[in-house]
């Protein structure tokens, strides 16, 4: 008489981003590189410009606003773009991710809707003020992060979370900013799980607010909040260590999860790291990336 084999057990969606992200055996391609620094140009470039945005201004206001009662603007090692002035990582993530989007200019994916380079770069430059960063660990950390936004946004599926009022590049971009930024600082695995765990809590940013200043600082929000997430894990803070796969965790709140698709997403992941190199576009005009032909067809 046969015994059937035990089906073998599904790994959860954390574990599967954890695998992921601590993978050390691929190598930087020449595009990747190419896409990269274009993106860098780009982001930078358009976050200078929305710095003298109401809404920039004001976060940025806010932020200083912080200080100490006496001690002028807040000090710290990470850049505001475009101005002189030094911020702790966090909050200059804020600023800088709220300055990326407050055009409309910022980099887009024409797969689905998001806005990666505004929320990763934030995120990554903030992260790489207080140690050396390479080239290889930036390129490496840029695509870990390209990489599970796209495929975390195709396990919800995106078409339901987006449909549902969720702004995706604040809301799946949390958790994508928190993998590069885990990704960048080597961080172990059981950290790192529980890095995405405090990102999916922050989660949040709602459509009802496009054209609004809210709008452009969920960009800044997401980039800010995973600072937070990686430097709280990092010092021993700990969440869900299977957040994203649990009742009432984020694939349950933000998708309609289903464990089929959760079962290709390592899959999805591999795909994405050297894929998004063919799905990133740079702005031609300062509005969403969905009215880009038409303003060329008119």
């Amino acid at each position: 008489m046969s015994v059937a084999s035990p089906m073998p057990r599904q790994v959860g969606a954390t574990a599967q981003l954890v695998d992921f992200i601590g993978r050390r055996d691929r190598r930087a391609e020449p595009a990747t590189r190419a896409a990269l620094r274009a993106l860098t140009a780009d982001t930078v470039g358009v976050a200078v410009a929305g710095l003298g945005t109401p809404a920039a201004l004001l976060v940025r206001d806010w932020v200083e606003d912080q200080a100490p009662s006496g001690t002028g603007a807040p000090s710290g090692t990470a850049a505001v773009w475009g101005s002189a002035s030094r911020l702790g990582p966090a909050a200059a993530a804020l600023v800088n991710g709220t300055a990326a989007h407050a055009l409309d200019w910022d980099d887009a994916a024409p797969s689905m809707a998001m806005h990666p380079a505004a929320v990763l770069l934030p995120t990554l430059f903030a992260l790489a003020a207080r140690r050396p960063v390479t080239g290889a660990e930036l390129d490496a950390a840029y695509s870990v992060g390209s990489a599970v936004f796209r495929a975390v946004s195709e396990v919800l599926p995106h078409a339901v979370h987006y449909g549902r009022g969720w702004h995706n590049t604040s809301t799946t971009g949390r958790l994508a900013a928190t993998a590069a930024g885990c990704r960048l600082l080597d961080l172990d695995g059981d950290v790192t799980a529980h890095a995405l765990g405090v990102a999916a809590s922050q989660a949040s940013g709602s459509l009802a607010n496009f054209g609004t200043m809210t709008k452009p600082m969920h960009a800044g929000l997401a980039a800010r909040d995973a600072v937070m997430a990686v430097g709280l894990a990092h010092r021993g803070f700990t969440a869900h260590p299977a957040q994203l796969e649990a009742r009432g965790g984020f694939l349950d709140l933000f998708g309609d999860h289903d464990p089929r698709r959760t079962a290709a997403l390592g899959e999805r992941l591999e795909h994405w790291v050297t894929g998004w190199v063919d799905d990133y576009a740079i702005k031609a005009y300062p509005s969403c990336f969905a009215t880009q032909r038409a303003i060329d067809a008119g």
